[in-house]
């Protein structure tokens, strides 16, 4: 919980127990990084191959083999305008096109929050069904900063009615097609049968309870949960006190990096000796005598800031610093924790009372745990410990100034309206026609929406295919019908994600936004992605690495087939692995493992839909499969 040593890289949370396999998983963000989503499926097919600060490997053959093996089985719902525009051109992106769905809050000035992940998992040698619910602070990009990460492990269970506690669970996950619904798009049925299934199942899974190491190293875990999803009209969205007298009372901790002083009066109202830790930022906006109602404030030191290597990590990285949520109350002998995707802001926690605040509410999710305050408690997690670096010595006091600094209204105005519009744009369907160009082999892609948007005069619209290097945008109309056409694509260029930049000037000041919005595909040629097969697979060695990966068995030894990660070469050039007999390799797997056998025949099977594609395969490799393939079926 917040130790600094064993920060949980997010890759690592996602891998499948022992014996077990990845059957489905539906995740929630508020942001998206296309190319950190493209990461997720290494965790369920290559899950060492990821750095020390969990970054997705260079290889694009390892990327190829595990989105193709996992993009039908993982769909995550992000909120609409908030797909972050790729640093560099992937083409492995088309592989996403069925596994993103843009949506939208219910409340008019709410946004979708949530950061979940809900996993389920088969095996071949146990028929017990395992769930994993996964409850972050972190967007699925690649910011550095100070996260937390629950992670609740549990099987299903048979009986016959469900969990009660697990009800606003199974209710939140539910929900998710309805929001996309409210941007004017639909999942589709597949997507829609396997939401239904882990909805219902869930509601049935008994999960194990959190631990952590009390001052014996002994493990101690929490003894309650509760599931808190907000916004969605079913549920409070003030899940700390419920109007207890009592609770109303009770100390707390907050760390939340974005702050609203409507809501730290609400949480201090009746309290005393409350601290609060957030961004200094956010902190200086805070009236000095709302930052009075708490015994002490803090932010995160210097040295606890992450510092980036270089300056393509720089870019990557949308947010640094303190980006935890997490609220912690001391109540008698046990201590209560929130934690999950919401801050104590008016947008998270919206005031029923004040009318200003009935259009807000965003979609939150948290989770309360409920433990010993020996273990969980406010004056464990800032105590100091001897010997190691303690969570508070990652802070530093933090004195409020006597005014808040003055924010420049006029550009913030922009800002604003700059937001409202990016919502808007995201928010309507827009379709990519595509047919064929004037020369052969050659695409063209028009850009069409439905509705216009009126409400954005003064704002200058420019997009792009994310697979189209950024100086070949073109003006974005904003009116309905065509806004954008695009020439000269090549099959494996076509594309549902499109790049947008928005900018607004007024008054001498100029403001911009970009963002990314996936359009509904119509046209496309049914070979389009055997051709992006060969567009990656474009000489006999990478054909060869991509056959040798997927026959990798790192437990074995390389005289009987095995093949490590680290032998295969990213750009497919002439490595150790090129060295090791093809055949050895193939006879082992069918020795050891014959389904690897299965995923080699759905190479062979794209490669030899065209006689391109036929000639990338190794030299005698016809003369031995057919005997091999053959081999296998007869041992089924």
């Amino acid at each position: 919980m917040l130790e600094p040593h064993s920060r949980r890289l997010f890759l690592e949370s996602l891998c499948p127990p022992d014996g077990y396999a990845l059957d489905y998983a539906v995740g929630t963000t508020f942001s998206l990084d296309l190319l950190a989503l493209l990461s997720v499926p290494l965790a369920f097919t290559f899950s060492d191959w990821e750095d020390s600060e969990g970054q997705t490997t260079e290889n694009n053959l390892a990327l190829l083999e595990s989105i193709k093996r996992h993009a039908n089985r993982i769909c995550i719902f992000c909120q609409a305008g908030q797909i972050s525009v790729p640093k560099k051109d992937q083409r492995l992106f088309a592989y996403l096109e069925q596994s993103v769905f843009e949506v939208t809050a219910k409340k008019k000035f709410g946004v979708f929050h949530p950061k979940t992940w809900l996993l389920r998992f088969t095996s071949k040698l146990d028929p017990t069904i395992r769930y994993r619910f996964i409850c972050l602070s972190r967007n699925l990009t690649y910011d550095r900063s100070w996260d937390t990460v629950l992670v609740m492990d549990g099987a299903l269970q048979d009986r016959r009615n469900a969990y009660s506690k697990n009800h606003p669970l199974g209710d939140f996950f539910k929900a998710l097609p309805g929001l996309a619904s409210l941007t004017g798009r639909s999942v589709p049925a597949a997507v829609q049968s396997k939401i239904d299934t882990l909805e219902e199942e869930v509601r049935k899974v008994a999960f194990d309870f959190p631990t952590a190491l009390d001052d014996r190293n002994n493990p101690v875990a929490f003894e309650e949960y509760q599931f808190w999803p907000l916004g969605l009209n079913a549920r409070p969205d003030w899940p700390f006190d419920g109007g207890d007298n009592e609770l109303v009372r009770r100390r707390m901790l907050i760390i939340s990096p974005f702050l609203s002083d409507g809501v730290l009066r609400r949480i201090t109202r009746k309290r005393n000796n409350c601290i609060l830790l957030s961004r200094s930022d956010e902190a200086v906006q805070i009236p000095k005598e709302v930052c009075s109602q708490f015994e002490s404030l803090y932010t995160l030191a210097p040295d606890a800031l992450p510092q980036d290597l270089d300056t393509d990590q720089e870019g990557k990285d949308a947010l640094s610093g303190l980006h935890a949520k997490l609220f912690l109350m001391d109540d008698g002998y046990k201590a209560r924790l929130w934690t999950g995707s919401a801050n104590a802001t008016n947008a998270a926690f919206p005031d029923p009372a004040k009318r200003e605040d009935r259009e807000k509410g965003n979609v939150e999710f948290m989770v309360e745990l409920t433990g010993p305050r020996r273990v969980f408690g406010i004056e464990q997690l800032m105590s100091k410990k001897a010997g190691t670096t303690s969570f508070s010595d990652l802070l530093e006091p933090f004195t409020p100034p006597d005014h808040p600094p003055e924010v420049d209204r006029d550009l913030k105005s922009i800002e604003n309206d700059l937001d409202t519009a990016r919502r808007l744009f995201a928010c309507r369907v827009l379709r990519a026609v595509v047919s064929a160009g004037p020369v052969d082999g050659s695409y063209s892609t028009r850009l069409v929406a439905s509705t216009p948007l009126t409400a954005l005069n003064g704002i200058n619209a420019i997009c792009w295919p994310v697979t189209f290097p950024e100086h070949l945008a073109t003006g974005c109309s904003m009116q309905a019908g065509e806004l954008a056409v695009f020439g000269g694509m090549t099959l494996d260029a076509i594309t549902a994600f499109f790049a947008f930049e928005l900018v607004l000037e007024r008054a001498g000041k100029k403001a911009k936004t970009r963002f990314v919005v996936k359009a509904d595909l119509e046209g496309v040629p049914e070979t389009r992605f055997s051709s992006l097969l060969r567009s990656l697979l474009n000489n006999k060695n990478k054909v060869l690495q991509m056959l040798l990966m997927l026959l990798a068995d790192q437990d074995a030894p390389a005289s009987q087939g095995g093949i490590h990660p680290g032998q295969l070469d990213v750009d497919g050039a002439s490595s150790g692995a090129a060295a090791i007999p093809l055949l050895e390799s193939l006879l082992g797997a069918l020795d050891r493992d014959p389904a690897k056998l299965g995923r080699i025949n759905d190479l062979v099977a794209d490669l030899m839909a065209t006689d391109e594609g036929a000639e990338l395969l190794p030299d005698g490799f016809n003369d031995i499969w057919p005997a091999i393939w053959a081999a296998r079926g007869e041992l089924q």
